[in-house]
């Protein structure tokens, strides 16, 4: 029986030898996880918490971890371990301004770790600018409001109404008086003011024509019929330009005459539109993409089917950007206006926009979430900061000024304010 305990015991000695001997030879030859590849905001505001997003594959798909030093002297803990190659998102709220360089690195399930990847560059500033944030005024429309635009001097604001009424008011804003309503025609789909705002120009879904509304006389002075379905009215700085689409086209209009200079066709019908400053370039949502319409020559510069079914676009400050919300999508894409191209998507979890607007300093981005308020976003980072219990689906316009804002929805016109 000795002799017998005896071999089993070296046996077993031996087995746990070669066990550990496997062990260390499986760890020795184990490979590094690849060094992550991060991506995130280049600007933030202290406070506002940003987000970056970490990738990394392991040789022996194992699955993986981030730690992420974030620059201003804290480092995260490692986060839960996720499959080789799939991507992670972390937050980070920073309490001081300043430039900071953001890096993550990676380890398998194994306990190996990566190197630490190149560093990316983040600049925080102290505080954003104040912005309207909460209704202080409403005023009875008598007709369901549905579309408004503001003059370029800040002194009106015109409402279009629903399918049921066939007219237009017209508020003042210094005093928030609402004028005597314009009949016009049902359907109203988009207003633009003139430059001395003498005139109204709207369109009708119903009729498929153009207007221009006389704003002293309270009445149509001209007509130009069978345009087609007008999704949006924007007037060329200069003020002698007015574009229209419509259907499948771009309609370059003469304003005091409503006579077409030229037309543009585009790819699908047309969704939304924005406009630079300079009123050199257009850039209209269609059906299926993207397009950039240059308005001197009349002609497509470049279309991209990045998005699909557009329903809003808005320029960055610095017009190098374009915050497109599609209604394939439940986010904003970030495309370059140079040639069209994703540079990011982002999930904010709004199916359907009932509006999208940026506040004139070009910080500030307002989307309309449905039925559940509007939500306002940093442009910098397209982080929410704020809301806005806006009822309904409706139109916002800004005024010049960024102190106050317009809603037409429903039967009432909301003027939105500061709070602080």
């Amino acid at each position: 029986m000795k002799r017998i305990l005896g071999i089993g015991i070296a046996s077993v000695t031996a087995v746990f030898a070669a066990v550990a001997l496997l062990g260390s030879t499986c760890s020795l030859f184990n490979k590094a996880p690849s060094v992550p590849e991060i991506s995130g905001p280049t600007a933030g505001v202290v406070g506002v918490p940003v987000e970056f997003t970490a990738t990394s594959s392991d040789p022996e798909e194992d699955s993986v971890a981030f730690q992420f030093d974030w620059g201003d002297s804290s480092t995260q803990a490692w986060a839960s371990f996720i499959a080789s190659g799939e991507t992670t998102s972390v937050q980070h709220a920073y309490s001081d301004s300043g430039e900071y360089s953001v890096k993550a690195k990676a380890k398998d399930k194994k306990g190996r770790e990566s190197d630490w990847s190149a560093g990316h560059a983040l600049r925080f500033i102290s505080t954003g600018p104040a912005y309207p944030d909460s209704i202080c005024d409403s005023l009875y429309l008598r007709g369901s409001g549905t579309h408004c635009s503001m003059s370029r001097d800040g002194s009106l604001v015109a409402v279009g109404t629903s399918s049921s009424r066939d007219s237009m008011s017209l508020l003042r804003v210094s005093d928030r008086t609402l004028l005597p309503r314009v009949r016009v025609d049902t359907s109203l789909t988009a207003m633009v003011f003139s430059d001395d705002n003498r005139y109204v120009f709207v369109s009708s879904w119903n009729s498929n024509a153009l207007y221009r509304v006389d704003v002293a006389n309270r009445r149509v002075v001209d007509t130009l019929p069978n345009v087609g379905d007008a999704r949006g009215l924007l007037l060329t700085p200069d003020g002698n330009r007015l574009l229209v689409v419509a259907s499948q086209y771009v309609f370059v209009v003469r304003p005091d005459s409503l006579t077409i200079l030229d037309s543009v066709l585009l790819p699908y019908n047309v969704m939304c539109m924005a406009l630079n400053q300079a009123g050199t370039n257009l850039y209209v949502g269609v059906l299926h993409g993207l397009c950039a319409v240059d308005v001197q020559g009349c002609s497509l510069l470049a279309f991209s089917q990045a998005v699909d079914i557009p329903t809003h676009v808005v320029l960055s400050p610095d017009e190098e950007s374009l915050y497109v919300h599609s209604g394939a999508d439940s986010g904003v894409t970030v495309l370059r206006t140079s040639d069209l191209s994703v540079t990011r998507r982002v999930n904010m979890g709004i199916i359907a926009a009932g509006h999208m607007a940026r506040t004139p300093d070009g910080a500030y981005l307002y989307i309309g979430n449905g039925w559940n308020g509007t939500r306002i976003y940093d442009t910098r980072t397209l982080l929410p900061v704020d809301s806005v219990d806006l009822p309904g689906l409706g139109g916002l316009v800004f005024h010049p000024s960024g102190d106050s804002a317009y809603y037409a929805s429903g039967v009432r016109l909301y003027v939105i304010g500061k709070r602080h």
